[in-house]
C-alpha cells in the first residue's frame, strides 16, 4: 500500500498529464465532420473523460479516496461506451444511436413531470423537438441505448463482452502459460473486457451503490462510541487505501478511452501523451503489488 505522501505525488503527476491532454486537444483545432455523429460523439466523450479524471484526482488529493474510487466507475462505464461505439462494423451507426438516446431521456422526463408535477399532455407536446423525440424513442424499449429489443437484455455486460475487432489476447493452457499452435506460435483470441466488468466494475459498483461492503470505515459497533468518519483524520478500519486504486483506474481507462478515440478518428495518439500514461500505469501497478 502506498503512503499518503506517495499518493499525493501521484495526483500531481496525473494532474500534469491531464493538463497536457487538454492543451494538446485544444491545439489540434478538431472540427467534427458535418452530417455525421461519430466525430462529435467521440470528441464530446473525450472532454467528459478529462473532466471526470480531473474530478477523481481532486477527490484523492483532498482525502476522499473511497469517493474517488466510486467515481472511477463512471470513467469505466464511459470507456465501455467508447469501446462499444468504436468497435462496431459501422461506428457511425452506433454513434447515432448513442446520441439519439436523448429522445428516450426527454420523453421519460415528460412522463415523470406528468406523474409528479401536474404536467399536462398539452405541455408535454410543447417540449422542443417533441415529435422527433417521440418517434426516435421507440427505438429504445428499455433504459439502455444499447438494447434494441425487449426480448434480449443488453447493457454494460453486452458492451464488455463484445469481441474486439482490433485487439487480441493470448490463449492460456491449464498451467496459465500461452498455448502454442503446431508451428510454435502463440494462439490468440479476440479480446473482451470480461475482467474489467467482472472485477473492477463490480468492485467500484459497491461504492457507487453504497452497499454494506463499502461501509467498513463508517461502521457503528457496540463496544465503541460512535464517531462520524472523517477521511484523512479518522483511523480507517479498512486497511486498503482506495486512493491509489482510484488513480490507477483513472490512468488505465483514460488510456483505453483515448486509444479507441484516436483510432476511430484516424488521428495518431501521440507518444508524449500515451507514453507518459503507460509509464504511470506500469509504475503504479508495480508500487501497489511490490
Amino acid at each position: 500500500m502506498l503512503s499518503r505522501t506517495e499518493v499525493k505525488k501521484q495526483t500531481r503527476q496525473l494532474k500534469r498529464i491531464f493538463k497536457d491532454f487538454r492543451v494538446y486537444l485544444d491545439s489540434q483545432h478538431f472540427y467534427p465532420r458535418r452530417r455525421t455523429y461519430l466525430d462529435a460523439a467521440l470528441l464530446t466523450l473525450a472532454s467528459k473523460t478529462l473532466t471526470l479524471a480531473g474530478g477523481i484526482v481532486c477527490l484523492v488529493r483532498n482525502d476522499f479516496p473511497e469517493e474517488a474510487f466510486a467515481t472511477s466507475r463512471s470513467l469505466i462505464e464511459l470507456a465501455l461506451n467508447v469501446r462499444y461505439i468504436t468497435n462496431g462494423r459501422t461506428p457511425e451507426t452506433r454513434a447515432k444511436r448513442f446520441v439519439d438516446f436523448v429522445s428516450k431521456i426527454k420523453i421519460e422526463w415528460g412522463k415523470r413531470a406528468m406523474t409528479h408535477f401536474n404536467f399536462s399532455q398539452k405541455e408535454m407536446r410543447q417540449i422542443p423537438s417533441y415529435r422527433e423525440f417521440r418517434t426516435l424513442q421507440r427505438k429504445f424499449p428499455k433504459q439502455s441505448w444499447v438494447q434494441a429489443s425487449r426480448k434480449h437484455a443488453k447493457g454494460v455486460w453486452t458492451m464488455a463482452m463484445e469481441r474486439d475487432r482490433f485487439e487480441r489476447a493470448p490463449i492460456l493452457d491449464k498451467q496459465g502459460r500461452p498455448a502454442l499452435d503446431k508451428r510454435g506460435r502463440a494462439k490468440t483470441k479476440p479480446y473482451t473486457w470480461e475482467l474489467d466488468y467482472q472485477v473492477i466494475y463490480f468492485w467500484t459498483s459497491q461504492y457507487v451503490h453504497v452497499t454494506i461492503d463499502s461501509l467498513d470505515n463508517h461502521a457503528a459497533v457496540p463496544d465503541k462510541a460512535f464517531k462520524v468518519y472523517v477521511p484523512g483524520v479518522s483511523i480507517p478500519q479498512n486497511s486498503r487505501d482506495f486512493g491509489d486504486m482510484a488513480l490507477f483506474n483513472t490512468a488505465l481507462y483514460v488510456q483505453k478511452i483515448f486509444i479507441a478515440i484516436f483510432r476511430a478518428l484516424g488521428h495518431p495518439y501521440p507518444d508524449k501523451l500515451s507514453g507518459r500514461l503507460h509509464t504511470f500505469i506500469k509504475s503504479s501497478s508495480e508500487a501497489s503489488t511490490g
